[in-house]
């Protein structure tokens, strides 16, 4: 995520490929096509927007199957 706090410099990832038609959602996680960190699962369930566990106390928030292990 970009951060107002970082360098203005510094540059945004890049996550390769291009977003699908809204029409045409992949099932699953909507990322897993383009995502560098998806596994099977992945391509069949939808993440639920949850706090982020590496932030306790923290308002940030992800919608990612795999949030504990990447955090």
């Amino acid at each position: 995520l970009p951060s107002l706090e970082a360098a203005r410099k510094s540059e945004l990832p890049v996550i390769r490929g291009s977003v699908p038609e809204p029409a045409r959602w992949p099932q699953g996680c909507r990322f897993h096509p383009r995502c560098p960190f998806a596994v099977a699962v992945c391509r069949t369930e939808e993440p639920r927007l949850e706090p982020l566990a590496a932030e306790p106390g923290g308002d940030r928030l992800v919608a990612c199957l795999r949030r504990d292990e990447i955090g």
